[in-house]
């Protein structure tokens, strides 16, 4: 740090460049550059410009860095000079000469001299000294600020007069390099122990190394990073590179990152422009190489999961895929096999993994094109390297005579739609077995399949001629939706009356046209962080500084906080604001209504929280904390998910009246678990928070505990009541054990009106 003594002169020097931090001069010698960097509070990093301007060689820094920093510390006249000297002989010699003075902190001049005859600034301007030791403080001050407010003229006229006949120009470009360094200096640190485990885990499962070990992993990061794309999970890893999830441009996007093959790059970025306007194919954004060309990175838009996740789903559990939604699959990817066809490509490695599906268009998109090829008449197959045998067609054995066009694609859609019709994976040997003929073996049996059986046939046949088209096969499967559409439509327009009619054949045709499935995300997460013990509060907030953390579980339960330490941890939180999902568990630690405060203002800060998991039970809040956790919420409007546990906190029916209040202005909220057990809200508190559950109409999945909290038969009628008014919930948990003499009726599910009938029961706490 700068001697706080040397403030007075330094703050003339820097009056107009606060914010800028350091000034520097820029001198032409021997074609190449000197900057010369003044560091203020040692707050600027020097380093991140010197490396990256050395790595692209433009030009050559001579650094005075440590031996400025030394002085402005040390403020030691003699060891400044001894380097000046040092400077003057080595790097200045005759063609330059630079001085700075600084003495006994009461005098200042500053000398530039420039000896090539471009331009000369001689700024030099001495202060009167102090005639005498012992003046008036009044005198004294009246100097000062006499001196301050002319070296404040002087130092400005000066300035503008270098920056107006040396070249302006020149200014505007530091200013530039300056903004630039801004720009790419390292934000925050790659989580080296998580790539390690990442890596480990990967050796462990796979029995090989990745393609790239952990230092290229944490290279990677720091490279993106530059470009400012942030790495937030680790996905997969494929034939050629690794798949990671990034925040870019305040969106979620997937990277592919892969040693560079140039001429491959090429292929698969003309391809993808070739295709970018076609539905259900993959959607790419930018591609780039880093500085030193050893690696490529494709931006793409982030996916769900691919069809090999959603298979496995439902062959784990022995099932199939709808028809429908069978078919609709299907004719996605003929609508893409049209187009590939259009352009006389090939895909040539269609299989599961590289079938993407998107759950918010819920649809499917056909990616990885880095082994496409265009094709001419009689193109060899051959020339096909980047395929999966157990999806290739028989053609691919054929080594003389073999040749490949669009059907050879639909092969492997076919095996593909194969495996989904008998709900199980095949494996190599017996894609080998259907390739020399023994299909019928393999076909399913159940007659529901019957129809797309037939196309799977076709899709299937051994001979390239004898097999379907791409145009014919999107004939086939449309003309087999229209017949199910009309099946449909008989067997519903004779048992229900129009409008019901009309609304099922609806859903119906759309069924085609979205699949509906809920992806688990599998995915290391590089942006998630545990932390259990509150010892280490001071170690979590380094570490959470210095990460980019959106996902933060925080376990600090029975440590006997108080109030002060819900305030330390809420001004931990507050400093985290690309946090998208917290998980704060306070239970038992005598918070009370003050604790809860604190935290809530905290929470207030916390903008981009959209799920919120908080354990607040046995703190002793009461009503007043319900009510000041219940205000906070009502200001974080980006929460669409509310875990809010408040149990044993002594609510009654007033706390529950503040918290519902505040739950009634949180309208984004879509997945709300309420635990309000053992709060003694009686049937007044029950009727408080179901008068506001029916003005909450945006939630469609709600667990409500209200457990021990002598409800009565009147408080059971009066949740119930509340509920049939919430038409656009479809999935509910509702516990009233114990102590709760109740009766339920009438509980809504969406569109459907379920009746629910619990027998009276006594359930007695044995103590």
């Amino acid at each position: 740090m700068i001697n706080p003594s040397f403030n007075f002169y330094y703050k003339i020097l820097f009056y107009r460049f606060q914010k800028l931090l350091f000034s520097y001069l820029f001198i032409s010698i021997n074609k190449y550059y000197f900057i010369l960097f003044f560091i203020s509070l040692n707050q600027v990093k020097i380093e991140p410009i010197i490396n990256i301007y050395l790595q692209k060689n433009k030009v050559k820094l001579i650094i005075l860095y440590q031996l400025l920093l030394n002085y402005f510390v040390s403020n030691q006249q003699n060891k400044f000079n001894f380097y000046a000297q040092r400077v003057n002989q080595k790097l200045f010699k005759s063609s330059c000469y630079f001085q700075l003075i600084i003495k006994k902190k009461e005098s200042f001049i500053y000398n530039y001299f420039f000896s090539q005859q471009i331009f000369t600034i001689k700024l030099k301007k001495q202060r009167n000294q102090l005639k005498e030791k012992k003046e008036k403080k009044g005198k004294q001050k009246k100097i000062q600020l006499e001196n301050k407010i002319y070296y404040s003229n002087q130092f400005k006229k000066y300035f503008f007069f270098y920056a107006k006949y040396y070249n302006y120009f020149l200014y505007q470009q530091l200013l530039l390099i300056m903004q630039q360094q801004q720009d790419i200096q390292l934000k925050y640190e790659a989580p080296a122990e998580k790539f390690e485990e990442i890596f480990e885990e990967y050796l462990q499962k796979h029995k090989k190394s990745m393609i790239f070990d952990s230092d290229e992993l944490i290279s990677i990061y720091n490279e993106l990073q530059k470009e400012k794309i942030y790495l937030t999970s680790y996905i997969s890893q494929g034939g050629f590179g690794c798949i990671f999830e990034a925040k870019h441009n305040e969106e979620i996007v997937a990277i592919k990152c892969s040693k560079t093959n140039f001429q491959k790059i090429e292929e698969e970025e003309k391809i993808l422009n070739l295709l970018k306007d076609t539905p259900y194919v993959f959607k790419f954004i930018k591609g780039f190489t880093n500085q030193k060309k050893s690696r490529y990175y494709q931006i793409s838009k982030r996916y769900s999961c691919n069809l090999k996740e959603i298979m496995k789903s439902f062959f784990d559990q022995r099932k199939t895929l709808p028809l429908n939604q069978i078919i609709g699959f299907a004719i996605q990817m003929s609508t893409v096999f049209e187009k590939i066809e259009q352009n006389k490509l090939l895909h040539s490695d269609i299989k599961p993994e590289n079938i993407l599906y998107d759950s918010q268009e819920k649809c499917f998109y056909l990616s990885d094109y880095g082994e496409s090829k265009q094709f001419q008449n009689g193109s060899k197959t051959y020339d096909l390297k980047g395929y999966t045998p157990k999806y290739a067609a028989p053609e691919i054995t054929d080594i003389q005579n073999g040749i490949f066009n669009i059907k050879y694609d639909i092969y492997g859609l076919g095996v593909i739609l194969l495996e989904l019709t008998l709900g199980k994976f095949l494996e190599d040997s017996d894609c080998s077995f259907i390739r020399n003929g023994s299909l019928p073996k393999y076909i399913s049996k159940n007659a529901l399949y019957q129809d797309i059986n037939q196309i799977i046939v076709k899709m299937l046949e051994k001979m390239p001629s004898n097999r379907i088209g791409s145009f014919e096969l999107t004939k086939k499967l449309n003309e087999l939706r229209l017949k199910l559409e009309n099946q449909f439509i008989c067997a519903v327009q004779d048992k229900l009356d129009f409008t019901e009619s009309n609304m099922m054949i609806s859903k119906f045709r759309q069924s085609f046209l979205k699949f509906n499935y809920t992806c688990k995300q599998s995915e290391v997460r590089l942006d998630k962080y545990n932390f259990e013990s509150y010892r280490n509060l001071s170690k979590i907030q380094e570490c959470i500084a210095k990460r980019l953390v959106h996902d933060l579980n925080l376990n600090f339960s029975y440590n006997n906080l108080g109030a002060d330490g819900a305030k330390n941890i809420g001004m931990s939180l507050e400093k985290c604001q690309n946090i998208t999902s917290l998980n704060l568990n306070l239970q038992g630690n005598k918070l009370g209504a003050d604790g809860a405060k604190n935290i809530g203002m905290s929470l207030e800060k916390c903008q981009n929280i959209t799920s919120l998991n908080l354990n607040l039970c046995w703190n002793n809040l009461g009503a007043d904390g319900a009510k000041n956790i219940g205000m906070s919420l009502e200001k974080c409007q980006n929460i669409t998910s509310l875990n809010l546990n408040l149990s044993d906190n002594k609510l009654g029916a007033d706390g529950a009246k503040n918290i519902g209040m505040s739950l009634e202005k949180c309208q984004n909220i879509t997945s709300l678990n309420l635990n309000l057990s053992d709060n003694e809200l009686g049937a007044d508190g029950a009727k408080n928070i179901g008068m506001s559950l029916e003005k909450c109409q945006n939630i469609t999945s709600l667990n409500l505990n209200l457990q021990d909290n002598k409800l009565g038969a009147d408080g059971a009628k009066n949740i119930g009541m509340s509920l049939e008014k919430c038409q656009n919930i479809t999935s509910l948990n509702l516990d009233l054990w114990q102590f709760n003499q109740l009766s339920i009726y009438l509980v809504c599910f969406n569109q459907y009106i379920c009746e629910i009938e619990t027998q009276n029961k006594w359930v007695w706490r044995i103590n």
